[in-house]
């Protein structure tokens, strides 16, 4: 017997990012940055990088509008950090018109060197006051305590995610990618209206002495969607497969005899008592004739 199975048709389904640049320089020429200080904080032409020097209490900030409104961005950029005086810190991201650290909506990067040595750190401040914020501490971001030194030219990637509600940081060496430390944190809020990459130094009241020197090189500012890719339902022709049926194997059932009950054998018609009795029979016809025939 043959039996037909159908294949039902399946819809193929993955994901492509569909990504954009917004803001990417290179500081091969001037990059236009806006400043309320620029004898310290100035592109430099020899070198083609941007340097910054960020004084506690100057309130001095540094920024370039970009076209970010919503949605998830990588910001990554190069930096160097030459000076790192005690209390000092270095702060680069991606924030609102207000460039405040601890007020609007901002994302960044920061380089501490305060009472707990010098640690990088991932802050951020929602578009609800509800701020994040994870350092390389080991009883921060649960694994080995990381330093940042001087001299060393790192490179940093930021990386938020709207649709997982995922903030991401990664910062490795530029020489060779070599690791360095990176964290990542879940269930974060929603940032909007982030429209200008900045430094900042704006509400820094605690060391006025203290200084933050160094470089900053290679910036660019990504946008990124995730876009299912499905292939429609009907697309693929169903398949009929045609499947060889095997025959049951049949068995005949035995006789149950309760426990303690004299097995008996079923009559039939076949029996072989029946066939002896037959022979019986035909013996004595046999007699009876014989002696007739004698008298």
């Amino acid at each position: 017997m043959l039996a037909f199975a159908l294949v039902g048709m399946v819809a193929g389904v993955g994901a492509d990012t569909v990504s954009t640049v917004i803001y990417e320089e290179r500081f091969s020429a001037d990059p236009g940055f806006q400043t309320n200080n620029p004898m310290t904080n100035h592109w430099d032409k020899n070198a083609g990088t941007f340097h910054y020097l960020l004084r506690d209490a100057s309130h001095a900030y540094v920024y370039k509008t970009v076209d970010y409104k919503a949605g998830s961005f990588r910001l990554e950029f190069d930096f160097h950090q030459i000076r790192s005086d005690q209390d000092s810190n270095f702060r680069f991201g991606l924030g609102d018109t207000d460039m405040y650290p601890d007020e609007g909506t901002t994302v960044y990067l920061e380089l501490d060197n305060g009472e707990l040595g010098p640690v990088f750190w991932l802050r951020a401040l929602d578009q609800n006051d509800h701020r994040i914020e994870v350092s390389s501490k080991m009883d921060s971001y649960g694994a080995k305590t990381v330093y940042f030194s001087e001299n060393v030219t790192y490179h940093a990637t930021i990386d938020y995610n709207r649709d997982f509600r995922t903030l991401a940081v990664q910062v490795v060496y530029a020489a060779d990618r070599a690791y360095v430390w990176g964290t990542t944190l879940t269930d974060v809020g929603i940032y909007t209206n982030m429209n200008r990459v900045y430094f900042t130094t704006l509400n820094d009241v605690e060391s006025a002495q203290s200084v933050a020197e160094g470089w900053i090189d290679n910036v660019q500012l990504t946008s990124y969607e995730i876009v299912p890719d499905t292939i429609p339902y009907n697309s693929m022709e169903p398949t009929i497969v045609t499947l060889e049926q095997t025959p049951l194997a049949t068995y005949t059932q035995l006789e149950t005899v309760p426990p303690g009950a004299a097995h008996t054998t079923p009559k039939s018609a076949f029996s072989p008592l029946s066939g002896l009795g037959a022979v019986v029979a035909a013996g004595l016809l046999c007699v009876f004739a014989s002696r007739r025939t004698s008298r």
